[in-house]
């Protein structure tokens, strides 16, 4: 069965340096991971590809935090705590990194 999880993390950058910095690591794993982001306003929609076929989510930067919520599919689900962790992880690194 598919899974969703969320995963927000809170920073102090203000809501346009940390939309630059998600759409920039978002771009980063377009070649690593397959993944594509397409904005509105302030909400990333994201799909992947290859590798990450069939992984959907959004990503809403605020002016103090940023949600990202990610949808896996069956055929990934047995890796979906590893994508949760990896997820937290690289958030985190790319909201506190200068």
């Amino acid at each position: 069965m598919a899974v969703s999880f969320s995963v927000t993390e809170p920073h102090e950058l203000g809501r346009m340096e940390a939309k630059r910095r998600v759409d920039k690591g978002i771009d980063a794993l377009t070649d690593k991971m397959g993944l594509r982001d397409t904005w509105t306003d302030n909400v990333a929609t994201i799909t992947g590809s290859g590798q990450s076929a069939g992984i959907t989510g959004t990503a809403t930067v605020r002016n103090h935090g940023v949600d990202v919520t990610l949808n896996v599919p069956d055929d990934k689900v047995q890796y979906a705590s590893i994508y949760e962790a990896n997820l937290k992880n690289w958030l985190k690194d790319i909201l506190t990194k200068a």
